[in-house]
């Protein structure tokens, strides 16, 4: 084999590798969200109602349907870096259950499966 020809072949193969990384991926956190919103969505829904309910009675009965899993919640602060924080886990490890409210899609909440808390956020715009 020529030198040109050895470069495809080893081109075309990173490709393939890097392709099933890819799908592996994408494979393992549909299957991960789905199976995780299947077994907390419930609970989910009733402690953000809780939550919109002691914090937010004028808001009304409203319904909430699932957006997906988020792992981490970006409104806490903590650094990257700093793995000492009590919070970190929070920050980067938790699964989250987001939630959203179907008359307005303004409000969005985050159920903390770990911790078994809800928050909701009115400021997430339309």
């Amino acid at each position: 084999m020529s030198r040109p020809t050895l470069r495809i072949v080893l081109i075309a193969t990173a490709a393939l590798a890097g392709t099933k990384v890819w799908l592996q991926d994408r494979y393992h956190r549909a299957i991960y969200d789905e199976a995780l919103m299947a077994a907390y969505q419930g609970k989910a829904a009733a402690s953000c109602q809780k939550e919109l309910e002691r914090r937010w009675v004028r808001l009304g009965a409203l319904t909430l349907s699932p957006l997906g899993v988020r792992i981490g919640n970006p409104e806490t602060p903590v650094a990257l870096w700093d793995t000492n924080n009590p919070l970190w886990d929070v920050r980067y490890r938790h699964p989250h259950v987001m939630l959203a409210a179907a008359p307005r899609g303004d409000i969005q909440c985050a159920f903390d499966i770990v911790a078994g808390l809800a928050s909701v956020d009115i400021s997430a715009t339309q």
